[in-house]
């Protein structure tokens, strides 16, 4: 699995989804494992460079311990 979880091994997949083979499907239920190829994070658009209509760079924030947006990166 860690051959194919490479980054470009499988181009166009994020990930995979793995269940027991005895494991039965449960509709709603959270109950399969969940492996993807890069770690991913949320955050909050803090800023943007340019107009609304047409954004050249966004700031992004992502909130700390406390509640607080501190900055996180920036994307074009």
């Amino acid at each position: 699995m860690a051959d194919f979880l490479d980054a470009g091994a499988v181009p166009g997949v994020k990930g995979l989804v793995i269940q027991r083979s005895e494991q039965q499907y449960l509709p709603g239920a959270r109950a399969l494992y969940k492996v993807r190829r890069r770690e991913t994070t949320e955050a909050v658009i803090d800023a943007i460079t340019g107009t609304m209509r047409r954004p050249q760079t966004l700031v992004l924030g992502r909130l700390d311990d406390a509640g607080a947006v501190r900055p996180a990166g920036r994307g074009a």
